[in-house]
Formats: C-alpha cells, structure tokens, sequence
C-alpha cells in the first residue's frame, strides 16, 4: 500500500499484476488507469476504496497521474470467472483482451 499525502492507501502496479491475481484484491476496491494514455499489460494501474474517500475527493496519485476509474475489482473478477467457465486456464492475453471487451462493451466476451 502506498500512501498518498492525503491518508488514503492506494495500491499502484501494474494491470498485469492484478490481472493474474484477481482473486487476491478486495471486490470493492476500484481500478483506475491514465485516461489519455494507451493501456497495456505493463500500464501503472492504482487500486482504491472509493468508500475510504473524503467528500469523493480522489486520491491525489489518481488526480496527478491524469487516471480515471476504469473498473471495480468485483467487475474484473466476473470477468475473469466468466472467462474460465469458457476456456481451461485462460491466459493473461487472453484474460486481458476479456477485460478490453468488457470495458468498450459493458459485456463479457464470448469465445
């Protein structure tokens, strides 16, 4: 955890971190990315409880880094779920290009 000035713990990694580890992360913590930026699996993601936050000011990591919220951790790990009631050990290209679909199409993907 990583403090960011204002008392309010954030987790900063990379997507590919919490993508593998899913099941590790609390479902009501949300993740955020660079809005302008193109994302990766190396992209720097920041993990936060949105209910931690004070007068829904957001962390100031989130706020200096340009990120917006992208997902919940409950969200990332239904489509995850979904994923392997689809395909036997999916793997991270392919737990990544789900997590792609579902943002642009508020769906899971279907293979």
């Amino acid at each position: 955890m990583k403090n960011d000035g204002n008392n309010r713990n954030i987790q900063v990694l990379e997507l590919e971190q919490v993508l593998l580890n899913i099941e590790k992360y609390k479902w009501e913590y949300s993740v955020f990315l660079p809005e302008h930026k193109e994302w990766g699996l190396k992209t720097k993601c920041c993990l936060c409880n949105l209910n931690d936050l004070e007068d829904n000011e957001l962390p100031e990591y989130v706020i200096l880094n340009d990120f917006i919220e992208v997902l919940s951790i409950a969200e990332l790990q239904d489509i995850v779920l979904n994923l392997k009631e689809q395909i036997n050990n999916p793997c991270l290209e392919e737990i990544y290009k789900a997590f792609i679909y579902y943002y642009k199409n508020d769906s899971f993907i279907v293979i």
